[in-house]
């Protein structure tokens, strides 16, 4: 049996705080009708000096993601009871535990005892409460120097998907990459047969998407009549400003 014993809990707030303009993050349809559970998963490192505790670095290094990531470290809210949820991106912050298990992590990976997992994890129930921070961080370490962060991300903000690329985003700034670089998000629909959804009007003429409220954002989506492929582009005024002007980027389009 796995003995986990929590040493600390502590609050990450981002690093730098959240425009005002940006402080209402709206959830599609989709993320509202879908069950608000918890998304988890359990990274294990064979870890090095036993003497370097990375705690300081992993806390430093995710209120910096933070700042990126900001609804993360919001608070979900309801327009009113049983109204459309959204997100108050109010810099509240994500929950980070710290824990040493009793065990050498050659024992845990050669024989996984799956049903004792839990204990590697900061929340324990399935189902996401309204009240809770949309993101738990458990930093265990075993007796051997070895690591086992479990995360936790409620399904309110984030599918696997997006639960992944905040943990390499977050890895990035831990070991000192991106150079402070800011950082673009890019998804396609291109195949999708949204083309043919017919309902008795004939196929759709094109498709559009509505403004988001946040930018570095770039959606790929089929083109009309399938002939090449439509970029929906979300970036500062003057950043897309010279993507226009850019001489490589127009000989591609038409």
């Amino acid at each position: 049996m796995l003995k986990v014993e929590l040493l600390s809990k502590k609050t990450i707030k981002p690093s730098t705080p959240t425009p005002p303009h940006l402080r209402t993050f709206n959830l599609s349809l989709l993320d509202q009708l879908f069950p608000a559970y918890w998304v988890h998963v359990i990274l294990f490192y064979h870890g090095g000096d036993r003497s370097l505790n990375p705690a300081g670095r992993l806390k430093r290094s995710l209120s910096e993601t933070l700042t990126h990531h900001y609804p993360i470290a919001g608070r979900i809210r309801e327009s009113s009871p049983g109204g459309k949820i959204y997100v108050e991106c109010n810099d509240e912050g994500v929950e980070f535990s710290e824990s040493v298990i009793d065990c050498d992590i050659d024992s845990v990976l050669s024989n996984p005892p799956i049903e004792e997992f839990v204990h590697l994890i900061p929340v324990k129930h399935t189902y996401f409460s309204i009240d809770e921070p949309l993101l738990a961080v458990q930093l265990n370490r075993f007796k051997c120097g070895g690591w086992a962060l479990g995360v936790c991300v409620s399904h309110r903000i984030a599918d696997g998907i997006s639960m992944s690329s905040l943990i390499t985003s977050w890895a990035t700034a831990a070991t000192g990459g991106g150079g402070g670089d800011e950082r673009l998000m890019f998804s396609h629909w291109c195949r999708f047969p949204l083309y043919e959804a017919d309902f008795g009007w004939g196929r759709p003429t094109w498709l559009g998407q509505a403004s988001y409220e946040f930018c570095n954002f770039v959606l790929f989506m089929e083109g009309r009549g399938a002939d090449g492929m439509e970029a929906w582009v979300w970036l500062q005024e003057e950043e897309l400003k010279r993507l226009r002007n850019d001489p490589e980027l127009l000989s591609f389009t038409f």
